[in-house]
């Protein structure tokens, strides 16, 4: 309906006026994709919604980008090994985030700082509900210097230390209890996913048996 009011519109308009309106809607296309220069860094952007005070937006990521490449060595192992600072103070320092620190203390290969005595052991707990303990001297231990407290449990009654690919799997289902009865180990991820299935497989069938014998008795 909107197509064929315009297209009667447009037949009873002048020449003159027919060209006026293409020439305006024409100016109003021609704004959206005129590119503008920046000052700063020379590069051409489409629209004014790029640009800031300071500059484009490719300005500001390159100003980033710098901040972190002026970060030293020297200041960061610093920061880290002697003064104790944590990760979030390190990065309100360097104006960047977290995940930037420790990428960079991985590219200049800056050793895991040594807790304090008092500190090893203590316990948190993750979101997925596993248990973590600190304890910084493990070689499979995280930047932060935690471990599963399940792997350590299972090392413990091993004697050894686990390898990457073995898995240490709760028998009931309850990721905080972590004794030794309810633990199991598996070579790799293979055979816990094979386990899983059998598991479920096995309670699917109890499952339809009961619901059978529901049908049964009620014949």
């Amino acid at each position: 309906m909107k197509n064929l009011k315009f297209k009667e519109f447009y037949k009873n308009l002048t020449n003159k006026e027919k060209n006026t309106l293409i020439t305006s809607i024409a100016e109003l296309v021609m704004d959206l994709y005129v590119y503008i220069k920046c000052l700063k860094c020379r590069r051409k952007l489409p629209n004014e919604l790029f640009f800031t005070k300071e500059g484009c937006c490719w300005c500001s990521i390159m100003d980033y980008r710098k901040k972190v490449y002026k970060i030293n060595k020297e200041d960061l192992f610093r920061a880290y090994n002697i003064e104790h600072k944590k990760l979030k103070q390190i990065a309100d320092d360097f104006d960047c985030g977290e995940t930037t620190v420790v990428r960079l203390l991985k590219k200049f290969n800056i050793p895991k700082r040594e807790k304090t005595v008092s500190c090893v052991g203590q316990k948190k707990k993750t979101s997925d509900g596993y248990i973590l303990v600190l304890y910084p001297i493990h070689p499979y231990s995280t930047l932060r210097g935690y471990v599963l407290e399940h792997r350590l449990i299972m090392e413990k009654h091993l004697g050894r230390y686990l390898t990457s690919e073995e898995i240490v799997h709760h028998i009931n289902g309850i990721r905080d209890d972590n004794r030794l009865k309810n633990l199991r180990l598996f070579k790799n991820k293979s055979e816990h996913i094979y386990y899983h299935r059998i598991y479920f497989n096995k309670k699917q069938k109890k499952r339809n048996y009961n619901k059978y014998k529901q049908l049964r008795n009620k014949k």
